[in-house]
């Protein structure tokens, strides 16, 4: 008999064999299912993310200086968190939970109907109204009547409009059946203008409304419905909340978002919705915006002499600028940014704009060094910027501003010569061993960084392709497929093609062969290169050889004797 899993098996002649096949079973079940890795370091990452899921919506002033039972709301997560780990807590902290949480935090006029008051009790309510709304309010509710009278009705008093604000806010936006009657609402208000004829009421409405827009746009995106679809659709709707004219011209737009910044920024700080809407196209913006600003400072400020406190003092001014930018806030502060060092663009990770007005600095305090030859080079520059690029900035800086670049530099080489790291895929990987030591040493290495992935890593397609490309004929430059594998040949046997990625070293050596088999008279086999845009571009070139004899072609006749200045060479050209 098969013993339970948990139970241990009895000892004897059979005991080895369970446990062997109880082991056995262990790890197939841990391959199986394989632990997912917490994004949440600390327990205060973790509180965040329970906020923005379960609080959206909630001002700053509602999480963390509204006090209730002397604790404001993300005190008394920590603290019913800490307790529910250390098992004091026996409440679960669902969605019950989270719903008194609500109740006790939310401002007291967008989330109840305690600030909802009739001005005239005298006024008359609609029966069918009184019936639809007791209807809605049963144990298994109805909404199907006062969706209906909101659809059809052409008007309704200040009593009317209270007694369904109190019935709305009620309502939980989340759940789909209840989004629908929350959405008819809306509609109907667009529709009776009821924003412009009870002001002060709707001002309570906002955030409930808010809430409900940014519910269905969630469920929109999740049916794979595009943002400009859903705008078109809940147009009247949306303009309850934003600015009308600018949502028009937001939508009409097609060409770069530079143009429209400013009602961009409008859209997004007038309401919940609106940031969701429209947060990426102004993350694009701030991220050109931002670099330019930078790249105008730095260009401004390495001119004529410069000490090492004023290279400071002008990072502080670039960031207090850059803070200065409307919405900046919204700018993501981990992304990628691209740099410019001694003219070759490289690709640099930061995590706020602090460290790119930092790295931004360096990175031209560093090419102007280096092109001044008061900076070490490091050992992959040649390969990357040239041996002459021009200097850009006429500027005079101490040597001492230098000094941990250099330190960083001399480290990194003698750790290559240690290592033998001779492809670039290894030197990628020592580096990163040793990527916290360099940081010490320069806390702007990601510049060099940048040079060596742009040199080793993916990015080096193009300027592998050029180098090849030279190696090769072209329509103004006829030569023989000898000359063409000589070249090859000492480019495969160089330093930079060492480094580059070894994908792209494959690649180089599959068309090396082919120029071999065009040089002995032979057809290539191009199989190899189907589907792959980047051999494509230069088998094309082929045709521009000059052989003494024509290859035979699989499936064609012999060869033959060329004319002298002539590409006799077949057009082999590979499909895209």
């Amino acid at each position: 008999p098969f013993w339970p899993p948990r139970e241990r098996p009895r000892t004897g002649a059979c005991g080895p064999l369970l446990q062997q096949r109880h082991m056995v079973a262990g790890a197939a079940s841990s391959k199986a299912k394989p632990k997912k890795a917490s994004r949440c370091v600390t327990r205060e990452q973790l509180i965040a993310k329970k906020i923005a899921d379960n609080f959206k919506g909630f001002p700053s002033e509602c999480i963390d200086v509204k006090v209730v039972a002397g604790l404001t709301l993300r005190q008394t997560l920590l603290r019913d968190y800490q307790l529910h780990l250390d098992g004091k807590e026996p409440r679960a902290l669902g969605q019950q939970y989270y719903d008194k949480l609500r109740a006790a935090f939310r401002p007291p006029l967008s989330a109840s109907a305690a600030g909802v008051k009739v001005a005239d009790s005298s006024l008359p309510v609609s029966p069918r109204l009184v019936q639809a709304i007791l209807a809605a309010r049963r144990q298994h509710p109805d909404r199907g009547p006062l969706v209906a009278w909101m659809q059809t009705v052409k008007d309704i008093n200040q009593s009317e409009f209270c007694g369904l604000m109190r019935f709305w806010l009620g309502l939980k936006v989340r759940c789909t059946k209840q989004l629908a009657c929350a959405m008819e609402a809306a509609r109907m208000i667009a529709r009776l203008k009821l924003h412009e004829k009870f002001q002060d009421e709707f001002k309570a409405l906002k955030p409930w409304l808010d809430e409900a827009l940014e519910v269905a746009l969630t469920r929109s995106r999740s049916a794979h419905t595009d943002d400009k679809q859903f705008c078109a659709l809940n147009a009247d709707v949306l303009q309850l909340l934003l600015p009308a004219a600018d949502l028009r011209m937001v939508l009409a737009h097609t060409g770069t978002y530079v143009t429209i910044v400013e009602p961009l920024t409008r859209l997004v700080s007038a309401a919940g919705v609106g940031l969701k809407l429209f947060s990426s196209w102004v993350q694009s913006v701030l991220g050109d915006r931002v670099q330019v600003m930078i790249d105008g400072m730095v260009q401004d400020f390495f001119r004529g002499a410069r000490s090492a406190e004023e290279y400071l003092e002008a990072q502080v001014r670039c960031q207090a600028a850059v803070d200065g930018i409307g919405c900046i806030d919204l700018l993501p502060s981990k992304r990628t940014i691209s740099l410019t060092y001694r003219g070759q663009k490289i690709a640099v990770a930061v995590r706020s704009t602090q460290e790119q007005v930092q790295l931004s600095f360096a990175c031209a305090l560093k090419g102007l060094g280096a092109a001044r030859q008061q900076l070490e080079l490091l050992w992959v520059e040649t390969f990357l910027v040239g041996d002459n690029p021009p200097i850009v900035h006429e500027c005079e800086l101490p040597d001492a501003l230098f000094a941990p670049a250099a330190a960083a530099r001399r480290r990194v080489r003698q750790a290559m010569l240690d290592s033998g790291a001779a492809t670039g895929d290894l030197v990628q990987l020592h580096v990163q061993k040793i990527l916290s030591d360099l940081l010490v040493l320069d806390s702007t290495f990601k510049v060099e960084v940048g040079m060596i992935t742009e040199l080793c890593g993916e990015g080096t397609g193009e300027r592998m392709k050029s180098l090849v490309l030279a190696c090769l004929p072209a329509p103004a430059r006829r030569v023989p497929p000898e000359t063409a594998a000589q070249s090859l040949n000492r480019l495969t046997s160089g330093e930079a093609f060492k480094l580059a990625e070894r994908t792209l070293q494959e690649r180089v050596k599959l068309i090396q062969s082919y120029v071999n088999s065009l040089a002995m008279l032979q057809a290539p086999d191009l199989t190899a290169a189907l589907g792959q845009p980047w051999l494509a571009d230069i088998i094309n070139y082929f045709q521009y050889f000059l052989v003494g004899e024509t290859p035979p072609v699989a499936g064609g006749g012999g060869g033959g004797r060329a004319r002298a200045g002539a590409a006799a060479a077949p057009a082999i050209v590979v499909g895209k």
